[in-house]
Parts: structure tokens; C-alpha cells; sequence
């Protein structure tokens, strides 16, 4: 037999694809496959086949119940947790309290009498300019008249005092000059506001610091 008659016919050449890439362009959309109903759905086959069908979302419905359940059974025993606004809103509020400055004593003993002169000087001339207003201040009858008076020998005693201070100044000890400070700090520490609604105990007040003896002289 001759090399011809025994060559077999050439197999056509396969061509191999990677089957992990999927096919260019969209994929097409699938199809359902249809129901194949051999039963009534309303007999007894066709009760348990919707109840098969429904099981999963039945069992989801009471998954959700459960775990609201067991939210509420938390919240009873340890309490709700606080969102972080509630938590921001039960913060107290912050308050701001002004730091009033030290009052500046003077040491009477470590300063000469004229030392004293000059430092005090300048408060019985801010004090007079407070009293001013009561100079034509017209007082009304609720105000008690041994009130106006003391007023007015207040005014005139610091007004005497402030002219004649360098005469007679050298001549007081430094105990006076601590005393007339004491009163001078009481007079500006007395409010004049409202001093027409106010005016009863602000006479009041002015005369209680008169009759303290603070303005005396030895």
C-alpha cells in the first residue's frame, strides 16, 4: 500500500476560549422559568406550596419582631443609650463669674501724714462730686427729716474738711485718716441708682454712715 492511501484526513484546529471572561457587550436578560401548576392553588396543595413560598419573608417579619424585642428588654434593664446631641444637651451650662479685682489697701503705718494727704484728697473730691446731686435734690415726704439733715451735714463736713485739709492735715494721726477712708469707701459703695424710687433708703443709708463717727476729728 502506498504512503497516500494510508494519510488520514487533517482534524480541523479547535479554538480555545478562557471560559472565566465573560461574553463582550450586555448580558441578556434572563428568563423565569414558567410555573408549571398541577394543582388548584386554593386546595390543599396549593396552601402549603404558598406557605413554602412565603416561608422566608414570614421568617424575616419575625427575626425583625424578635430583635425589636430584645431592644425594648435592654432599654427596660440598662437603660436607653443617649444619642450624642442628648448627651451634648445634659452638659451643664458653662458660667462666667467675673474676677473682681483686689481692692489696693493702704498701709497707714508705712506712709508719712503728707503721703497720706495727697492719696486721700482725691477721694473726698470724687466723693463731694456724688453728693452734688443732693444739693437741689428735692426730697419727698416719705424720706425721714432727721435723714435730710445728717445729709446735709455729711456734705458740709467733707466740704469743710476738703478745703482746710493741708491746714489742719499734719496735725491728725493716721488712725483719722484710716477712719475718713473707711467712710469714704462706704459712700461710694452706696448705689444712687433709682434715686428718685429710691430715695427713702438712700437717705437712709447716708445717715447710718454719718452717725458711724468715721468723720470725726480729735
Amino acid at each position: 500500500m502506498s504512503s497516500q492511501s494510508l494519510s488520514l484526513p487533517e482534524r480541523p484546529k479547535k479554538k480555545f476560549t478562557d471560559t472565566h471572561l465573560a461574553p463582550y457587550g450586555p448580558k441578556p436578560q434572563g428568563k423565569r422559568a414558567p410555573l408549571k401548576k398541577t394543582f388548584d392553588l386554593h386546595s390543599r396543595e396549593g396552601h402549603a406550596w404558598r406557605h413554602e413560598f412565603r416561608k422566608h419573608s414570614i421568617q424575616l417579619r419575625l427575626d425583625r419582631r424578635k430583635a425589636e424585642k430584645e431592644k425594648k428588654r435592654e432599654e427596660l434593664l440598662y437603660g436607653k443609650k443617649p444619642t450624642l446631641q442628648e448627651r451634648l444637651d445634659a452638659l451643664p451650662t458653662p458660667s462666667y463669674e467675673p474676677i473682681r479685682p483686689k481692692p489696693v489697701l493702704i498701709d497707714f503705718e508705712k506712709h508719712s501724714i503728707e503721703d497720706l494727704i495727697r492719696i486721700i484728697k482725691p477721694k473726698f473730691e470724687a466723693t463731694l462730686k456724688r453728693l452734688d446731686v443732693f444739693e437741689t435734690f428735692d426730697f419727698s415726704h416719705e424720706v425721714v427729716p432727721d435723714h435730710i439733715k445728717d445729709i446735709k451735714d455729711l456734705i458740709d463736713w467733707l466740704t469743710r474738711v476738703n478745703r482746710s485739709l493741708k491746714d489742719f492735715g499734719p496735725s491728725s494721726t493716721k488712725g483719722e485718716f484710716q477712719s475718713w477712708n473707711y467712710g469714704l469707701k462706704e459712700i461710694g459703695e452706696t448705689s444712687f441708682k433709682g434715686l428718685r424710687r429710691n430715695q427713702a433708703n438712700i437717705a437712709k443709708r447716708l445717715s447710718q454712715i454719718w452717725r458711724s463717727n468715721y468723720f470725726v476729728i480729735a
